[in-house]
């Protein structure tokens, strides 16, 4: 390999480990962003911030293609860069768990919130009527009066 060629890759893989490093670092801010947003219910600003989210994810799809059709580009790289584009990756790593974990409570928050609200209107539209229960044995689910909107908040 000539000189001239070595340096050419060697420019091409800092190229590359110079936008990885960008396009992580951009990553890990918003997705600390976003993970503070859920944990703050400010859905306005989770929104935004996933939008962005998706763009950067695009871009680091990019640039991991790039990197695996030609998997020598960051052989020639500096030391120090590898161990900073390691520590970039590591904060990633720890920002996309926290924040996969942030959303998926708030998800479950939701489902939960929503099963006590379809519990309680199935009970109040149910509260007359004779049934089978999901083992098939007839009920009776006796008259409780009617449920009113003051009734059915008390009952959440």
């Amino acid at each position: 390999m000539t000189t001239q060629t070595q340096n050419t890759l060697s420019t091409k893989g800092a190229d590359l480990a110079l936008s990885v490093e960008r396009v992580l670092s951009k990553l890990t801010v918003c997705l600390n962003q976003e993970t503070e947003a859920v944990k703050q219910n400010n859905r306005d600003a989770a929104a935004l911030l996933q939008e962005e989210k998706m763009q950067l994810m695009e871009r680091y799809k990019g640039l991991s293609e790039s990197l695996e059709k030609d998997s020598t580009q960051f052989d020639n790289l500096d030391d120090h860069i590898r161990a900073h584009l390691k520590k970039i990756s590591a904060d990633f790593q720890i920002a996309l768990k926290d924040n996969l974990l942030a959303v998926k409570s708030a998800h479950n928050a939701v489902t939960r919130l929503m099963d006590r609200i379809m519990t309680t209107a199935r009970r109040a539209v149910m509260q007359d009527q004779q049934t089978y229960n999901a083992y098939g044995t007839f009920t009776d689910n006796g008259a409780k009066g009617t449920m009113t909107p003051t009734k059915l908040n008390q009952e959440l």
